[in-house]
């Protein structure tokens, strides 16, 4: 177990490193890939609550579940919302009622208004209502009765919602919770078939280096001359390959990884307002990485520990 934490480890730190870059105009042009890469690691991540949410099948068990993500999230997340105040009054961004109505309730994804300062958060919001669907989903799997194997159902459910998406993605922006959800169900099933794949996967150890650096690649440069629907597809294979055949990596860098890792919210968050404030780009990513690290010590470990201590594993 404590090898795919640490492979996974280097995935997400891929995943930060390209959104950041790519808002950096850094040379990573297809960085923005980087989203669907952490919402694979989203769904696969929570995996493992799925599990136990259905062996559990009770109300108090899908509250602990959601409140566990809240302190994981919120803490930070309506800090980072204290400062994009004071910021908009400082710097006379003009946000409105219904646009803070948005943010507060996680649907800034489908708000026509566009502000700059607080547009990467559409991801957050997909994220939120997939940690609120799945107590649902899980719901239907136990009282249903008809599918009794859960990789057939999930399968099932991964299906209906990429119907959703074909049908309506075109027409809507990709930032939309059904556009995009089903890549987080992906990664769900990622896990559900991890055990049996990563055993093949293993054989090959040079899989994981060559599709680390093939997806840098993909992030780097435009490497194929296709529609962005079935580049975004073929990305999401390559990228849960990436996922799976981590899962047995050990470096000697783990420790670093680790550190980025878990400062990962943190950066994502606080990157954008703070790029928008400092022109200097390496400056930038300086203060970046200073606020990202002073927000995991401040906010987000006290609030992990209390989170450790009053709301246990159900």
């Amino acid at each position: 177990m404590q090898h795919r934490i640490e492979g996974l480890d280097i995935v997400r730190t891929l995943a930060i490193s390209s959104v950041i870059l790519f808002h950096c105009d850094f040379g990573f042009v297809n960085g923005y890939l980087g989203v669907d890469l952490f919402f694979l690691l989203s769904g696969f991540l929570m995996a493992g609550y799925v599990n136990k949410l259905i062996v559990k099948n009770n109300i108090k068990s899908s509250l602990n579940f959601l409140l566990r993500r809240g302190l994981r999230i919120w803490p930070l997340y309506f800090s980072f919302l204290g400062l994009i105040a004071v910021l908009s009054a400082s710097t006379s961004t003009e946000i409105s009622f219904l646009n803070w109505i948005s943010f507060i309730f996680y649907w800034q994804n489908y708000s026509p208004d566009f502000i700059h300062i607080v547009s990467h958060i559409w991801s957050l919001c997909i994220e939120e209502h997939f940690y609120l669907l799945l107590p649902l989903v899980i719901f239907f799997y136990n009282k249903q009765g008809i599918v009794k194997n859960k990789k057939v159902y999930f399968s099932f459910v991964l299906l209906a919602f990429f119907i959703i998406h074909l049908l309506f993605g075109k027409e809507s922006a990709p930032f939309t919770t059904h556009n995009r959800i089903f890549e987080l169900f992906l990664g769900l099933m990622l896990y559900q078939f991890s055990s049996e794949v990563s055993t093949f996967f293993n054989k090959f150890k040079l899989l994981f280096l060559f599709t680390l650096i093939s997806s840098i690649i993909i992030m780097m440069i435009d490497v194929l001359p296709i529609n962005d629907q079935w580049y975004l597809y073929l990305c999401l294979l390559l990228f849960s390959i990436l996922i799976i055949s981590s899962l047995s990596i050990k470096t000697i860098f783990n420790k670093t990884f680790k550190n980025i890792s878990d400062l990962s919210y943190a950066l994502y968050l606080f990157h954008v307002p703070i790029l928008y404030l400092i022109p200097n780009k390496a400056i930038s990513l300086i203060v970046i990485f200073a606020a990202a690290l002073a927000a995991r010590k401040l906010i987000e470990e006290p609030f992990l520990k209390l989170r450790d201590k009053y709301l246990k594993h159900e």
